[in-house]
């Protein structure tokens, strides 16, 4: 069995972004080939089951508590603590501000290793939130030239390998701040430190899963896409609900 998971915390609009996620995992998937898990707080319990009995999901819900952005970022790297976690084979990881325009079954059914496989949008080291604060900080021998990954979609075997991976980062994340609201590095949260430690013990692939992944383009449906990224406008959720809402009408009328 393989596991689906998201995350919605801190601000209750990503719950729209999030309604609009589950419609198209609906529309394009086959829902009996895995769990959904939506990683949330308390108090959005209620709406998210709610969401998943509309689009007849039978959908779990794991409540945490995040009290800040960075621990509402990185509480996802905690899923290798989720109670029934072994009862899955194969991990996808979604962000809220994603769509399903195809079968997510061409992703979970791709031979992989016990490495991290995340999508290349094009963005290097030297890009912001990729990396480049931490390798200068540690003053890391890299190339700033290379290609990094969004974490905004992440593929993995249940595995140590992966795991160990997770707690290295949440690690270094607590080492440095102790208090999460006193984050203070003004870049992309735990990403940088997902890259970071990805790059240093060379456990990420940033080619297989690329090819079916895409930041959104308004204009058409690229040969391939199955996940659409809408990564603009950052942090604008009612800009980035219009957009998705926009593409999935779209979508679904190309294709019926």
């Amino acid at each position: 069995m393989n596991l689906i998971y998201s995350c919605v915390f801190f601000n209750s609009e990503y719950l729209e972004l999030l309604k609009l996620l589950l419609q198209s995992f609906k529309l394009y998937s086959n829902l009996t080939n895995y769990d959904y898990l939506i990683i949330t707080e308390e108090r959005f319990k209620n709406t998210i089951q709610t969401l998943f009995n509309n689009n007849n999901i039978n959908g779990k819900i794991w409540c945490l508590t995040a009290d800040s952005q960075l621990e509402s970022c990185y509480t996802r790297l905690k899923i290798f603590n989720y109670p029934e976690m072994n009862k899955y084979d194969k991990l996808l990881y979604l962000d809220t501000d994603i769509l399903i325009i195809d079968d997510l079954n061409k992703i979970t059914t791709l031979n992989i290793s016990n490495k991290l496989y995340c999508f290349n949008e094009g963005e290097k080291v030297s890009s912001w939130g990729h990396g480049k604060l931490l390798f200068k900080k540690y003053k890391v021998k890299i190339n700033y030239d290379i290609d990094m990954f969004s974490t905004c979609v992440m593929l993995f075997l249940n595995c140590d390998i992966i795991k160990n991976l997770f707690e290295k980062v949440l690690k270094h994340i607590n080492d440095m701040f102790p208090n999460p609201k006193l984050y203070n590095l003004k870049s992309s949260f735990e990403q940088d430190f997902i890259i970071y430690h990805s790059y240093i013990d060379n456990i990420y692939d940033n080619e297989l899963i690329t090819k079916f992944v895409r930041n959104s383009n308004m204009d058409m449906v690229y040969d391939g896409n199955i996940i659409t990224h809408f990564c603009i406008p950052c942090g604008d959720t009612k800009g980035k609900y219009c957009r998705m809402k926009s593409w999935l009408e779209y979508v679904n009328k190309i294709k019926n």
